[in-house]
């Protein structure tokens, strides 16, 4: 029996058994099977792991199409891998898949500017998808990617540090793409990815030029570029989800973000702050399609227009559940600068944004807006529109807040410039008009009032109508204790539903500060019920209400707050006969989701600079040699590979892919 054993041993041990990795240690000291980790690559088979001990390695590496693992086990802190400026440091040109693991290192020492390549200077990546973890990438220059360059690549990579890279102009004065990274034709996912002090013409940090990309939890932070100082989106879809974009500047526009050529992006729960350009200094969208979900945009600075966001040559931009605080613009817009665009904000917060000429928050020139249920307050304007500024174009504004803005004219909504303004169910209180109204329509324009409280204004009058505007004020409520409530226009309080009385708000207290205060309507308003009764009820199915909490969008409100109309609590009444009857319950079966409008919008071409056509070369696979296997190596290996630091990676879900002929590009690689 015992020798029926040994013979099925010997037997297994002889048997292959694909997929067993065997494990080359590079070591600089000479105590493992190589000094170089170039040397260790060339040992290895599909599968393996080069383990890369501690030490600095003067060389540049190649994969050789082979799908093994190169891991620094002690991490980039002790683990650098230095080359000679004379092209990429580390390449995947020859067809790597996402087994084609690099991990752990300290990259520097690649320059591509002079070589005539257009390669990525520190890691070049063109027809491979290798996975990139925990890398530390700097010191690198290229026309391309100065840190990184992918191109039609599907690339991961997770915890990579970008940092000091440069992407340069040709001696064509072109390209200079992508200070940290480059992606062009690429489906990429970025998780934990830190890009800071990095230089190039576009894309200061990072770079994406068509395909797909999903960055997540990152930091883009203190990057420069003549344009999109922290980011560039030229075509393609992407996604930019939990992650800050700060600090970054635009020399001619776009600090932070720029988007171009048709691009789609969506940026979710995202921070945009204190980046400056002369426009756009948080984000610029120019002929593309932009979604906020959730994003704060605050603390930029616009030498010009558009301090937190400019909209311009047919861009689509729709703003959801977004903050917009403490934005500045040297002309106007500092919130939002949209022009011959398209634009919808809801259930969003402007707060504390200055424009030194026009719109403190927005100002929408030749422009399709819509804005809903959002809340302006204390935002301010040197000329017109403390809150906003609709100049030509249309502006539908329902559902909104208006408190505490200031301006010369129109310190809560300016209509100018043969715009058509239609305002429904605002509340506006305690702004500060210099010349003229809390709203404000020219002899040029046309203005819709309706179904709207404008109140105790800080200064000038409610409402300020030029002469020969085309206007119809009906079933508002407009009153002031201490100044002219209409000028212009002769006193419309008993004509068109329009009332004059105190709106009696569940709290409300002019000291100029909007938090604390609930412009709800309190028990025994004359404004419940009180708005044109032909028009849709409020979502309690009562007759619908004046001011911002009326009508069927104060849905979208969630109000939660203290006793009074609409305010969401079965147990107190929502009308005016003090019944607290069960009608009046706003229970949970009322829908108060928002359904957010995504559909990309057909835009027209950007006339700037085209887009690259190629990123480098184009390899075919290398064959890979049969690995070693057997049971005998496997209980030799276990040890070793049972020590092996876990390897991170991660997936992603696949993004549309919007791609556009390669003809239309004006500039072609040498």
């Amino acid at each position: 029996m015992r020798s029926v054993v040994v013979l099925l041993a010997s037997l297994i041990v002889s048997v292959p058994l694909p997929g067993l990795a065997d494990t080359i240690v590079v070591d600089p000291a000479g105590g493992g099977d190589s000094t170089t980790i170039q040397g260790g690559i060339s040992l290895a088979d599909p599968g393996d792991v080069v383990e890369v001990h501690p030490g600095t390695y003067s060389e540049t590496i190649d994969f050789q199409g082979k799908n093994i693992t190169v891991e620094g086990i002690a991490g980039p802190g002790v683990t650098f891998l230095q080359g000679p400026f004379d092209g990429p440091v580390v390449t995947f040109v020859t067809g790597e898949g996402p087994t084609a693991e690099l991990i752990g290192l300290d990259i520097t020492g690649g320059d591509t500017t002079s070589d005539g390549s257009y390669d990525g200077g520190c890691i070049h990546v063109s027809g491979s998808s290798p996975t990139l973890v925990d890398l530390v990438v700097h010191g690198c220059s290229a026309n391309l990617g100065g840190g990184i360059q992918l191109a039609e690549s599907d690339a991961t990579l997770t915890d990579v540090e970008l940092y000091g890279n440069e992407a340069v102009l040709d001696g064509a004065d072109n390209w200079g793409y992508g200070g940290g990274l480059y992606a062009y034709e690429s489906d990429v996912a970025l998780e934990g990815l830190h890009c800071h002090d990095n230089d190039a013409a576009r894309g200061g940090g990072l770079m994406f030029g068509y395909g797909t990309t999903s960055l997540v939890d990152a930091i883009v932070e203190d990057n420069a570029a003549q344009r999109g100082g922290g980011l560039s989106f030229l075509g393609g879809s992407h996604t930019i989800t939990a992650s800050d974009i700060l600090g970054n500047a635009g020399a001619i526009h776009s600090g932070g973000v720029w988007t171009n050529l048709e691009a789609t992006v969506d940026l979710v729960g995202t921070t945009v702050a204190d980046n400056a350009a002369p426009d756009g200094a948080g984000l610029r969208v120019t002929d593309s399609v932009v979604v906020l979900d959730g994003v704060t945009v605050e603390g930029n600075v616009a030498d010009s227009s558009g301090g937190a966001f400019r909209v311009d040559s047919g861009g689509t931009v729709d703003v959801a559940d977004s903050l917009f605080e403490a934005n500045t613009a040297n002309f106007g817009g500092a919130g939002l600068s949209s022009e011959s665009s398209s634009v919808l904000v809801e259930t969003s917060r402007f707060t504390g944004n200055v424009a030194s000429s026009s719109g403190g928050a927005l100002y929408l020139s030749d422009s399709t807006s819509e804005i809903v249920a959002t809340t302006f307050d204390g935002n301010a304007a040197g000329g017109d529109g403390g809150g906003v500024r609709v100049e030509g174009g249309t502006a539908d504004i329902g559902n909104a807040l208006f408190l505490d803005n200031s301006a010369s004219n129109g310190a809560a909504v300016h209509v100018f410039s043969g715009a058509i303004g239609t305002l429904s169910h605002l509340t506006a209180v305690g702004n500060a008009a210099t010349s003229g109204g809390s709203v404000r329509v020219t002899s040029d324009s046309q203005l819709l009032l309706s179904d709207s409280i404008i109140a105790f204004p800080a200064e000038g009058s409610c409402i300020s109508v030029a002469t020969d505007a085309a206007w119809t004020i009906r079933f508002n409520d407009v009153f002031s204790t201490t100044g002219v409530e209409y000028s212009g226009i002769v006193d419309q309080e008993g004509t068109s539903g329009n009332i004059s009385a105190n709106p009696s708000f569940v709290a409300y207290v002019a000291d100029g500060v909007y938090d604390g205060d609930d412009l709800q309507l309190a028990v025994g308003s004359p404004c419940v019920d009180a708005a044109d009764p032909v028009g849709d009820p409020d979502p309690n199915g009562t007759p619908p209400d004046m001011g911002a909490y009326g009508g069927p969008d104060a849905a979208l409100w969630d109000t939660g707050g203290p006793p009074g109309d609409d305010d969401d609590d079965a147990t107190d009444d929502d009308d005016a006969t003090d019944d607290d009857d069960a009608t009046d319950d706003d229970d949970a079966t009322d829908d108060d989701d928002v359904t957010d409008d995504d559909d990309a919008a057909v835009v027209d071409d950007d006339d700037d600079d085209d887009l690259i056509t190629g990123g480098g070369p184009e390899c075919g696979c290398t064959a890979a040699p049969a690995p070693r296997s057997g049971v005998l190596w496997l209980l030799l290996a276990g040890g070793m590979l049972a020590g092996r630091r876990r390897r991170r990676s991660r997936g992603s879900a696949p993004l549309v892919v919007q791609h556009r002929d390669s003809g239309e590009s004006s500039c072609a690689l040498p």
